[in-house]
């Protein structure tokens, strides 16, 4: 044991001078003491909120397990942190994994600390339900995210100063997390408003409903498999649907402008906004070296750490508006180098009508928003649903042709099977959020992770039937002798 913490030790610090980002600490936090008024309630929440925007979540680390493990992505690298996620050669002390764990609990951490300091503070009873209730919500979203990623792991509702002070806690089953879940996201949504309030991204009751109807979705799913879980799913999806508040923007390609962000198509998000601080890297992460905009001197010079498969580019008709948005392949000055072979890089985070010289003055960073959930997939959650709860009748079909119609594609071939709608609305999920940390998540709900997965050549020789989780980091196995390590990672 002696060795093993020492080895332990030696890595932190080896780590640390090489990843400081993952150190980077959330904005605007407000300690637990200072709750008193709804000013302090709404620095809180905006602090609980920042940390969902760090490099440990969905600035780099959360997108690289949740989306960049997937087959439709690739690294350009061939040895270090981002290679080791891509190529499945992980392990309890790979840097990306620890960091999500640990920014996940912060989450659920300064959640726990909104929920229990605001019914003590001074201010209506009515907003400090609201507040109660957005805590509910982020508290649940982290939970959902540990769960998928990690399986069962400690459920923690209570605030707590020192994580170590529950060294004693164990590991809940999934079940009995997705049980906390459902019970948050109910409160949430019978007191969450239908309008954004006070400023954009907070939760609304369409994000409350919409993170439900998700998480029934996959319990009907691998490893729960709770077929009931379908005809719930296919209910509350449709309450979304039925909100007037949300809907198709017309153009598919808009969803990715600076323009159109926070459209009646965005339910939930991510918000950068215009400051340095707070502007979003996934632009300068995803874009390639060199691209420079049509007709700019100043090169928008991107760091191209990932891209898409030539194979999923080619899966795409080029009948298909989405294809345009979603890969990037033309540009100017641009040399292949990073990839071992031609890959086309990600343009959903690519925002073409902004000056060139903004990016370079900016640090390269994009106050694009980062899109948790859209109503696009509320109608393929509500297809996929009804069509397993019920088979492919008319109200299966409705929502899948509504996506595909805004996409420029004709409706899905009548009088389909039951397995043939579901073998099409697979392929619609894959196209319609490609990039948007869905598709990994997919596969394992489908029972097909595996089975994909063995085959992609980027995941090598490296792949085992058991990383359908990753691993709890080796930090708080050694720390906890109570928390059970996952299966292939011991």
């Amino acid at each position: 044991m002696k060795l093993k913490l020492l080895l332990y030790i030696f890595i932190l610090v080896f780590f640390s001078s090489c990843d400081d980002f993952l150190e980077e600490e959330p904005k605007d936090f407000l300690t637990p003491k200072n709750v008193k008024t709804e000013k302090d309630a709404e620095m809180m929440l905006l602090g609980t909120f920042s940390y969902y925007n760090t490099p440990d979540l969905y600035e780099r680390s959360f997108y690289l397990l949740a989306e960049i493990s997937s087959d439709q992505t690739i690294v350009k690298y061939t040895s270090g942190a981002l290679y080791e996620i891509d190529s499945y050669s992980h392990h309890s002390l790979s840097a990306h994994v620890k960091a999500v764990w640990r920014g996940l609990y912060q989450t659920i951490n300064s959640a726990n600390f909104l929920i229990n300091k605001v019914p003590d503070s001074n201010f209506s009873d009515d907003l400090k339900d609201r507040y109660i209730a957005s805590g509910k919500f982020l508290r649940a979203l982290s939970y959902f995210h540990l769960v998928r990623l990690y399986g069962g792991v400690p459920l923690l509702t209570e605030a707590v100063e020192n994580f170590n002070s529950k060294e004693g806690i164990k590991r809940s089953s999934e079940v009995e997390v997705y049980q906390q879940i459902i019970s948050d996201l109910e409160y949430a949504e019978r007191i969450l408003p239908v309008e954004e309030w006070n400023a954009y991204g907070k939760p609304t009751q369409g994000a409350a409903k919409t993170l439900l109807a998700k998480v029934y979705l996959t319990m009907a799913g691998y490893p729960i498999n709770d077929d009931s879980m379908w005809e719930k799913a296919a209910s509350k999806s449709k309450e979304v649907l039925g909100m007037v508040r949300y809907g198709l923007i017309e153009d598919v390609n808009d969803l990715w402008l600076i323009a159109k962000k926070n459209s009646k198509e965005h339910i939930f998000c991510i918000q950068n906004n215009t400051s340095l601080s707070s502007r979003s890297l996934m632009c300068v992460q995803s874009r390639p070296s060199g691209r420079s905009a049509d007709g700019k001197k100043i090169t928008e010079s991107g760091w191209a750490m990932w891209g898409s498969t030539i194979g999923f580019y080619n899966e795409f008709s080029n009948d298909d508006l989405r294809k345009s948005s979603s890969f990037c392949t033309e540009f100017q000055g641009v040399s292949y180098v990073n990839f071992p072979t031609k890959q086309p890089y990600i343009q959903k985070w690519i925002d073409d009508g902004r000056e060139g010289e903004d990016y370079f003055q900016r640090n390269k960073r994009t106050n694009t928003n980062f899109p948790i959930f859209r109503y696009a997939e509320v109608l393929l959650i509500n297809a996929e649903a009804e069509n397993e709860a019920f088979g492919p009748t008319k109200v299966a079909y409705d929502p899948i042709n509504e996506v595909r119609n805004r996409a420029g594609l004709p409706d899905l071939d009548a009088g389909l099977s039951k397995d043939q709608f579901r073998i099409a609305l697979k392929k619609e999920r894959s196209f319609e959020l490609a990039f948007e940390c869905k598709r990994r998540f997919d596969l394992v709900r489908w029972g097909d992770f595996e089975e994909v997965m063995s085959k992609d050549k980027y995941a090598g020789t490296f792949f085992e039937s058991t990383h359908v989780l990753y691993p709890i980091p080796e930090g708080d196995i050694i720390l906890n002798s109570n928390l059970e390590q996952n299966l292939g990672y011991e």
